[in-house]
């Protein structure tokens, strides 16, 4: 067992590019990430950190270097000993933001295989 502190990390991206139907439209995501940090403060970057490395996000968000999400932290818990990090995460929920907003059509052969 650690002494380091640990949190969980409500975060919320906002901006993203999605892609719905063959077409890019924008929405967000929610995730929880659960983080060992010397405090609340250290813990926001490296949650955010950890949403970045996370397969299913980099796998489901299309937006370039230049044009990256906004990610926002809703709240920051401290975790108990009893919970591990990385049960303490949950998955990717993703949403879009308005179902009229089509940015681009993306081509079958496209969408399909790895980043």
């Amino acid at each position: 067992m650690t002494d380091t502190p640990r949190f969980a990390v409500l975060l919320h991206g906002k901006g993203l590019l999605l892609l719905s139907e063959g077409v890019m439209k924008c929405g967000g995501v929610y995730c929880w990430k659960c983080v060992e940090a010397a405090n609340e403060a250290a813990a926001v970057p490296l949650a955010i950190a950890k949403l970045q490395r996370d397969r299913i996000f980099q796998d489901e968000v299309w937006n370039s270097a230049d044009a990256p999400p906004k990610i926002e932290v809703e709240q920051v818990d401290e975790l108990n000993d009893a919970v591990e990090l990385d049960e303490g995460d949950s998955a990717c929920v993703f949403y879009l933001e308005d179902d009229g907003a089509k940015l681009a059509h993306v081509p079958k052969s496209r969408r399909s295989g790895g980043g």
